[in-house]
């Protein structure tokens, strides 16, 4: 049995808010799910996320003109669409990717592409006899993953009758903190004209999941301690970083090639807008060996390049603020669909390992007043080849899962050190 209405619980209008170049560059929706090992009670999921819906009315909201120099996101707009689903079976496998219990949540975005009627978030809720999925479609103009995860953790305090954690919503506070800056010419900037002729990756990755354990990260770093690394905060995940790449370069057939590997990290620190910032706030940092020498060169060497250039940014993040000012120069000029990251290019061509570590994120904290989820799922990694990323354990223990899509070839020595998890 499944029902689809579309519903606007929030009614609060607020003002519409400016997108700016970080959000218009992500056009493209994001699936995740949730899996609890409990029924979820639906009253009160719906009546906490009228709340949650109250406190994040973006949410409810439309992309307005959006090839336009002005485009915007409005409030309490058209609603969201909330499906449900209940079937007369357990679920038997939590944690597989490919299981038809994940598969069948997945939701299939209303519309290819975002239009003034398109829902910016979707939810679908499957009710099984011994637990529930809670599946999530969310428009990455609206925000990013960090903004949505500390959304879904207010829902649940609010279905536990707990207080809300502050919102930021002023999209204006990015551009207040770059603009000012001398126009800088293109080529100072990683961002290209889109070249017509380009064709993407047609190898299509494998989605393989792994659990990393906190001995062996740690282990890593007592090996670059003993070898003279200073240990400073973010070391232990540059290891972490580097020790993969050594791994997926080991069966790279071009010795002379350079295969690079694009790191996405959150900005807000770096720009001074909170951690209570809604919308999008990322910069992208691509780091590139030769693959002869990035097979001779050390682990601590890589981790100390990656994590070095960080703190660069965070001491000087003046390139962070070209690049903003830079790119919303082009959505003045009605460009900017004409453009894309350099890196975007390198990614897609399988010349670049994407790492996306977000294994700070609180994902294991949502509670609807019935315990916490004992599963996360990023259901439509499968669409990004070349792609990894870092989550936390459900545990909470330190340990690290490991979404990937790769080639099979690139993960042939990972079971070697991480436990893979495909049921």
């Amino acid at each position: 049995m499944s029902k689809t209405h579309r519903i606007i619980f929030a009614e609060k209008k607020d003002s519409p808010q400016p997108l700016n170049g970080v959000d218009i560059l992500s056009l493209d929706f994001v699936n995740y799910s949730l899996l609890f090992d409990h029924t979820l009670d639906e009253k009160t999921l719906v009546d906490s996320l009228k709340k949650a819906l109250s406190i994040y009315p973006y949410f409810s909201g439309r992309i307005k003109d959006i090839y336009s120099d002005c485009p915007i996101v409005t409030a309490c707009d058209s609603g969201i669409s909330f499906t449900t689903e209940s079937y007369s079976e357990d679920i038997l496998c939590f944690t597989s990717y490919d299981s038809h219990y994940l598969q069948r949540c997945h939701i299939k975005p209303e519309s290819a592409f975002v239009d003034e009627d398109t829902p910016l978030l979707q939810l679908k809720l499957s009710k099984y006899c011994n637990g529930s999925i809670i599946s999530f479609l969310f428009h990455h103009t609206l925000c990013d993953a960090q903004s949505f995860f500390r959304f879904l953790v207010n829902w649940g305090k609010l279905a536990r009758e707990e207080s809300p954690s502050i919102v930021s919503f002023d999209r204006r506070l990015i551009q207040e903190r770059t603009e000012g800056n001398e126009h800088f010419p293109e080529e100072n900037i990683p961002v290209v004209k889109v070249n017509q002729d380009f064709q993407p990756l047609e190898k299509v990755g494998s989605k393989r999941t792994f659990r990393i354990s906190k001995n062996f990260i740690d282990s890593l770093v007592t090996s670059a301690k003993a070898k003279g690394i200073k240990d400073r905060i973010g070391l232990k995940h540059s290891l972490l970083k580097a020790f993969i790449w050594k791994l997926i370069s080991l069966n790279y057939n071009s010795k002379d090639e350079a295969r690079s590997i694009l790191l996405v990290y959150d900005t807000r620190a770096l720009l001074k807008i909170g951690r209570t910032y809604f919308g999008n706030a990322q910069v992208l940092q691509t780091f590139e060996f030769k693959q002869n020498v990035l097979l001779d060169v050390s682990i601590e060497t890589i981790a100390e390049e990656i994590l070095t250039s960080y703190y660069d940014l965070i001491e000087n993040p003046s390139q962070l603020y070209r690049e903003i000012t830079y790119l919303n120069a082009l959505i003045k000029a009605k460009t900017i669909r004409e453009y894309d990251y350099e890196a975007f290019r390198l990614f897609a061509e399988g010349k670049a390992i994407a790492i996306n570590d977000m294994h700070t994120q609180p994902i294991y904290d949502i509670d609807f007043g019935s315990g916490p989820a004992v599963w996360f799922e990023h259901l439509d990694r499968g669409k990004m080849n070349n792609y990894i990323e870092f989550f936390p354990a459900p545990e909470k223990n330190g340990d690290i899962i490991l979404f990937t899509t790769l080639h099979e070839d690139d993960t042939t020595n990972f079971p070697k050190y991480f436990s893979a998890i495909d049921n």
